[in-house]
C-alpha cells in the first residue's frame, strides 16, 4: 500500500448469509418478494439458501488526513463498509489494508461487555485500542467526568439503559487521539442537554482527527467536516468526488426512491 494511503478497499465483495430459505414464490426478475429497492442483492444457491451482497466490488482509497463521507439510502451499504474498514466485518473477496490506529464511534457501542462495569470498560477498550494501561487510567478522571453517570460507573453495564451506554461508549472513543477514526451517524447520546455537550465535543474531535470517514445520511455533516463523498448504491460506489456534486446526486437518489 502506498505511503501517502490510510486506508485501501480493493475489489471487496462482502456476502453475508441469512441463514434463511428462500421464498418459492419468484418474480418476474428471478427474486423473491423480499427484493427491495434498497439494501444489498439477494442471492438465491443451489438447495434456495440465501445469501445478502451487502457489498459488491468495491475498491477505494482514502489517503491520510482526508475526510471522507458516505452517504447512500438505508441499506446502501455505509455501516457495512466502516464494520470492514475496522476489522469487524471480514470480506469475502477482494481485500481491506488500512495504517494507523483507528478508532471507532458506531451506535452499537461495539466492543463493550455487558457483564463488566463502566469502569472495566473504559479500561478494556483503552487496552483494545492500543493504549497502555498507564495511560487509560490518567484518561479515566476525564472520561467519567464527560460521561455523568456518577456511581454507575462501578455497576455492570447490563444495568445501563441505551442513552447511558451510549454516552460511555461516546466518551471512550473521543478520548484518544487517532490516526483513523470511523463514525457511523451520530449517537443520540441521551437528554438534549448531554447531545449538546457531545456535539461540541465531537465537532473538535472531528476537525483534529487525522483521517476521517463518517458515514451519516445528514447533509449538514457532510458538507460541514468532509472534503470528498462517496454515494453508496446497493452495496456498490456510484458516485465519488466533490462534496456538493456527490450531495446534487444523492439527494436525486432520494427523491427517485420516493416516487
Amino acid at each position: 500500500m502506498r505511503e501517502d494511503l490510510a486506508i485501501r478497499l480493493s475489489g471487496l465483495t462482502l456476502e453475508l448469509p441469512t441463514y434463511r430459505r428462500a421464498p418459492k414464490r419468484r418474480t418476474p426478475n428471478g427474486f423473491g418478494s423480499l427484493q427491495a429497492s434498497v439494501g444489498g442483492r439477494l442471492n438465491f444457491s443451489r438447495g434456495s439458501e440465501m445469501t445478502v451482497t451487502a457489498l459488491d466490488d468495491v475498491s477505494i482509497d482514502i489517503t491520510r488526513g482526508e475526510k471522507v463521507g458516505l452517504v447512500g439510502l438505508n441499506g446502501a451499504g455505509k455501516s457495512t463498509m466502516l464494520k470492514v474498514m475496522a476489522g469487524i466485518l471480514h470480506p469475502t473477496r477482494g481485500s481491506v489494508e488500512s495504517r494507523g490506529r483507528i478508532s471507532t464511534l458506531f451506535s452499537e457501542s461495539l466492543g463493550l461487555k455487558p457483564e463488566a462495569t463502566g469502569m472495566e470498560n473504559i479500561l478494556l477498550s483503552g487496552v483494545s485500542l492500543g493504549l497502555s494501561h498507564g495511560r487509560v487510567r490518567k484518561m479515566i478522571p476525564e472520561i467519567v467526568e464527560f460521561t455523568e453517570l456518577g456511581d454507575y460507573i462501578y455497576m455492570p453495564l447490563r444495568t445501563y439503559s441505551t442513552g447511558m451506554r451510549a454516552r460511555l461508549a461516546f466518551a471512550v472513543a473521543t478520548s484518544i487521539d487517532p490516526d483513523i477514526l470511523l463514525i457511523d451517524e451520530i449517537i443520540g447520546a441521551g437528554d438534549l442537554r448531554f447531545q449538546e455537550k457531545a456535539k461540541e465535543r465531537l465537532d473538535l474531535f472531528m476537525e483534529s482527527a487525522n483521517t476521517l470517514v463518517v458515514a451519516s445520511q445528514s447533509e449538514q455533516i457532510i458538507t460541514g467536516f468532509c472534503e470528498r463523498a462517496i454515494l453508496l448504491e446497493r452495496g456498490r460506489v456510484s458516485a465519488t468526488g466533490d462534496v456538493a456534486e456527490v450531495m446534487a446526486e444523492y439527494r436525486g437518489t432520494r427523491r427517485a426512491s420516493r416516487e
